[in-house]
């Protein structure tokens, strides 16, 4: 048995460039937190802006200031309350420096930051720095610029680190996955790369490091002079849904009337129907996106309770598909948000048949047979409860008997 890992796995790269400037005040940074911590991955990109020095002092101030408070904070408390509170102490420092000290006036830096936790990502934008995000071959911009209407390609900006005694946040949570790209990066980058550009430098998935130099060489190459920064960011692996997490995802998703044979959903066929209960419909589906059979399971709503009900039981089985890994229990299959449009769980289809039918079939079961069945179950069921999950439907229906001799635990 394998316990799904809590241990966020990622690769970092970094690269920047002082450009035809005197000083570079660009500062970026990231700490993937120890693997005994559940703080997950922090970083963050600054460009400063105001006095020559005061700008650098500001952006890597902010830098450090925002994930070293971050991973002091208690793991209990939320991103957005503990990385909110950094930015908003950092903003009132630098904000009186500018006043008070003669050397540091006007000092200031847009920002954009990261907390990774979880099956999450939370960002934190200021000003004119950007988030990337590729996917499945596909990019896109997670920020927004903070710069006056209709001047998107002026240098003004309107919000910045210490500019107000007060700093207004983008504060927003997108889902992470395995295999995204991330790319945190000063105007500099695309200043004087377009969208298309970076995409294509990012999919070419070199290495992390070589990619955000990449990046920096073509913005110099095609005559760029700012300070230049770029910090890419591989995400392998991730934690485990959390119920939350589940929920969240499960309350966005509508749920329809119960399908028929031979319609298609979410680029499923769906070929011949198993059951149709009291509150699902079971099919056998042929997936039309790769070479594989799937089970799909759709709630049949009668009422809102009921409603309520299905998403509370749909999101119990994926969170416990998602933390339980074992070669007696049945998987469920995690598809791309932007795939799933409705409620239902996709499931591996295994060949065999169910406990149920073995048992009203002849030949009996012989007693080499139900011992080796009920050794595999018993391991099964052993492997949840080490999980800390209780099994409260265990019944013939539920066990699949696999043709190569295997066994699946449903539900």
């Amino acid at each position: 048995m394998a316990v799904a890992t809590t241990r966020l796995k990622a690769a970092i790269g970094y690269s920047s460039h002082i450009g035809r400037r005197t000083e570079n005040q660009d500062f970026a940074a990231a700490c993937l937190a120890d693997a005994r911590s559940h703080h997950g991955l922090v970083a963050a990109v600054a460009d400063g802006v105001g006095s020559r020095k005061g700008g650098r002092v500001a952006a890597e101030l902010a830098v450090r200031s925002f994930i070293d408070d971050y991973l002091s904070q208690s793991e209990a408390l939320s991103p957005q309350k503990t990385a909110g509170r950094a930015l908003e102490s950092i903003n009132h420092w630098i904000h009186l420096q500018g006043i008070k000290d003669e050397n540091l006036k006007g000092m200031a830096c847009v920002f954009t930051g990261i907390v990774i936790k979880g099956r999450r990502l939370h960002s934190f934008h200021i000003g004119d720095t950007r988030l990337y995000r590729l996917r499945e071959g596909a990019m896109g911009l997670l920020t927004r610029d903070h710069k006056p209407d209709g001047a998107e390609t002026s240098n003004f900006i309107t919000r910045a680190i210490g500019f107000d005694e007060a700093v207004r946040i983008d504060y927003r949570v997108h889902d992470v996955m395995p295999h995204d790209r991330l790319l945190l990066c000063s105007d500099g980058v695309h200043g004087k790369l377009n969208d298309t550009q970076i995409g294509n430098i990012l999919a070419q998935r070199l290495s992390p490091d070589e990619t955000a130099k990449k990046l920096i060489d073509l913005a110099m190459e095609l005559g760029g002079d700012d300070n230049t920064t770029a910090l890419v960011i591989d995400i392998f692996e991730l934690p485990p849904a959390t119920v939350k997490d589940l929920d969240a995802f499960i309350a966005r998703l509508p749920m329809r009337d119960p399908p028929e044979v031979g319609e298609e959903v979410d680029g499923f066929k769906l070929e011949a129907m198993l059951s149709d209960g009291i509150y699902s419909r079971v099919f056998r589906a042929r997936d039309l996106n790769e070479p594989r059979t799937v089970i799909l399971k759709f709630p049949k709503p009668h009422n809102l309770q009921a409603d309520t009900s299905a998403r509370q039981a749909f999101v119990r089985e994926t969170w416990v598909a998602s933390r339980v890994q074992h070669i007696w229990i049945g998987s469920v299959l995690l598809l791309p948000p932007k795939r799933q449009t409705c409620l239902y769980v996709a499931q591996p289809y295994y060949e065999g048949e169910t406990l149920e039918k073995r048992l009203s079939r002849k030949p009996a079961v012989s007693l080499t047979e139900g011992l080796d069945i009920a050794i595999k179950l018993a391991k099964a069921l052993g492997s949840l409860h080490r999980a800390g999950v209780i099994h409260r439907d265990v019944k013939p229906d539920n066990i699949i008997l696999l043709r190569d001799g295997g066994l699946k635990l449903l539900d």
